[in-house]
C-alpha cells in the first residue's frame, strides 16, 4: 500500500471513535477506553460498519490484487501476447469476495455464540480499526491474506502491525477478544494476559510473521525495509522492539480502563515488550454487527 494511501486510511479512522480516558504505566505501557463516535447518530450513515467492510476487504487482499490488475494487462494464453482488453474488475471482485467468511452456513451458526468466526474477526478488525486511530500504528499485512478457510480463525496472533517510535520502530503483536460479560475486568482478559505473556517469547512464531508481511508487501511498499530490517536483526541475534496491543471489545457494554485493569497489573509479565491495550465500545451487539460486516464485505461489487 502507498504511504498516501495509508495516511488516507489513518484520517478516516479517526472519525470512527471518541476517546474515553487514558492512562499510562512507567511512560511506557500505555492504556485507553473508546466509543464508537457515531453512537447516538440516527441517520443512515454507519461510520463504522463502513469501515470496517472495508477493513475486512483490505485484509483479504482484495485491495491489492485489483491494483495489480489494473497495471498487468491479460495476455493470451498460446502465444504471451496482450489481447487488448482490460481485465474485468469487478469480476474479480466478486470472486474474491466468495473467499471471504460466511456468516449464514451452518457450520458457522452451530458453534457457540463466542466462537462464531464472523464475529471474532469483525472484532479483530475494529481493534486495528481503533489502535490506527490512538496509536498510529500501521497494519501493512493481515493474517487473513494467507489464510486458506475462510470460516476458520487465524492462528497464533489476531493481527500485526508497526508502530512509529520517533525514528524507531517496533513489531505490534495484536490480540483480541470481544467480550459483553459484565464483570470488570471480563473473564477474557485472563486469556488476553497468558497470551500477551507468550507471545513476545515466541521467536518462531514472530520470525514467522515478518516472512509472511514479507512475502506480501511490495518490495517498494514504504514498510517492506523495516519489516526486512527485523528479520535481519533476528537472524544476527539481536532484540526487536516489541509492542504487545491486548484489545478488549464490548458491544452494548460501554468500554472502561477497568476492564483492563488485571492486564495492566500483570505489566511487568510481558517483558521485553511495552504494551498499548485498549477497550472499545461500538453500542451494538457483537454477534450482530459481525454478521452485518462479513455479509456486507461479500456483497458483489
Amino acid at each position: 500500500m502507498e504511504l498516501a494511501e495509508e495516511q488516507r486510511i489513518l484520517r478516516a479512522y479517526r472519525r470512527m471513535f471518541l476517546l474515553l480516558s487514558r492512562d499510562s504505566d512507567e511512560g511506557i505501557h500505555h492504556w485507553c477506553a473508546l466509543e464508537c463516535s457515531n453512537i447516538n447518530q440516527t441517520d443512515t450513515d454507519d461510520i463504522l460498519l463502513d469501515n470496517i467492510v472495508r477493513i475486512v476487504r483490505e485484509a483479504y487482499g482484495e485491495d491489492g490484487i485489483i491494483e495489480v490488475a489494473r497495471r498487468v494487462p491479460p495476455v493470451s494464453e498460446s502465444d504471451d501476447e496482450l489481447v487488448g482488453r482490460d481485465w474485468n474488475t469487478t469480476a474479480i471482485r466478486n470472486a474474491i469476495r466468495k473467499g471471504f467468511p460466511d456468516p449464514t452456513i451452518s457450520v458457522e451458526a452451530n458453534k457457540p455464540v463466542g466462537w462464531r468466526n464472523y464475529r471474532s474477526e469483525a472484532a479483530e478488525m475494529v481493534a486495528r480499526a481503533a489502535l490506527a486511530q490512538v496509536h498510529s500504528i500501521s497494519f501493512p499485512v493481515a493474517p487473513q491474506v494467507g489464510k486458506p478457510n475462510p470460516n476458520m480463525p487465524v492462528l497464533g496472533f489476531d493481527g500485526w502491525g508497526i508502530l512509529t517510535n520517533g525514528a524507531e520502530y517496533m513489531f505490534v503483536l495484536l490480540q483480541v477478544k470481544g467480550t459483553d460479560d459484565d464483570q470488570r475486568p471480563p473473564q477474557a482478559a485472563d486469556e488476553l494476559i497468558r497470551e500477551c505473556g507468550k507471545a513476545p517469547r515466541d521467536e518462531a512464531i514472530i520470525c514467522r510473521a515478518l516472512t509472511v508481511i514479507a512475502c506480501a508487501l511490495d518490495e517498494n511498499a514504504p514498510m517492506f525495509s523495516v519489516v526486512l530490517g527485523f528479520l535481519e536483526a533476528i537472524g544476527d541475534g539481536k532484540d526487536i522492539d516489541i509492542v504487545v496491543a491486548p484489545v478488549i471489545v464490548r458491544g452494548l457494554i460501554t468500554a472502561h480502563l477497568d476492564d483492563l485493569s488485571s492486564i495492566r497489573d500483570q505489566r511487568e509479565t510481558y517483558r521485553p515488550a511495552t504494551a498499548r491495550g485498549l477497550t472499545v465500545s461500538i453500542s451494538r451487539d457483537l454477534t450482530e454487527f459481525g454478521y452485518q460486516v462479513m455479509t456486507k464485505a461479500r456483497s458483489a461489487a
